[in-house]
Parts: structure tokens; C-alpha cells; sequence
């Protein structure tokens, strides 16, 4: 499966939310793609959403898939997250405009 590269702002996105993370003691795994020839592509099962949030306190752990503000989920990403979220995965859709929640989500432990 080919994949396109992030463009800055969507970098700057996936920063933000990794800093915040950080700042809240989660520990984030992110596949970056790879260059194959004239094309970039992100080794595993197609549609795997971007980030796994684990605590390091035992407060669980989460994906997020990262879109650009006017980003879609390509067919891949929603049956691969439809499928984990029926096995019982938490997954979230993020966007920019989510930062609030995605501050909120990554936070709640601390409000326990």
C-alpha cells in the first residue's frame, strides 16, 4: 500500500500531540513510512492508525489516528480501526480542532 508523506502542518499536529502526551506520562510508538523507490510506504497491517499512547503508570493504554483538519480516513484506516474497536481497542480520530479533547483525554488520569 503506498502512503503519502505528512505535510508540515499535519508534522506539526502529530508534534503537539506527542509533546502533550510526554507532558502527561504517556509513552507514544509511532511506525514512521518508509522511501521504497519513488514512493513511501509504512510496513504492517494496512490502515493501522498513527500513534499507541501506553502510560507509564498503568493507566492503560490507546490509539489515535491523525488527520489534517479537512483529513478523511482512507477505506483502510476505518475497517482496520472499526475492527479494533470491536475487539475492544480504545481508538480515537484526532484533529487539529481536538485539541482540547486530546489534551483532556491524555490529562484524565490526573483528574482521578
Amino acid at each position: 500500500m503506498t502512503e503519502r508523506v505528512p505535510d508540515a502542518s499535519e508534522r506539526l499536529f502529530q508534534d503537539a500531540v506527542m509533546k502533550i502526551a510526554y507532558m502527561n506520562a504517556w509513552d507514544v510508538h509511532h511506525i514512521r513510512p518508509g522511501k521504497y523507490g519513488n514512493y513511501y510506504k509504512t510496513d504492517g497491517l494496512p490502515g493501522m492508525p498513527d500513534l499507541l499512547f501506553i502510560s507509564q503508570f498503568g493507566h492503560g493504554m490507546f490509539w489515535a489516528e491523525l488527520k489534517a483538519q479537512g483529513g478523511r480516513l482512507t477505506e483502510s484506516q476505518r475497517a482496520r480501526i472499526d475492527q479494533m474497536r470491536v475487539n475492544g481497542a480504545e481508538v480515537h480520530i484526532w484533529k487539529p480542532s481536538d485539541m482540547q479533547t486530546i489534551a483532556d483525554r491524555l490529562g484524565a488520569w490526573r483528574k482521578r
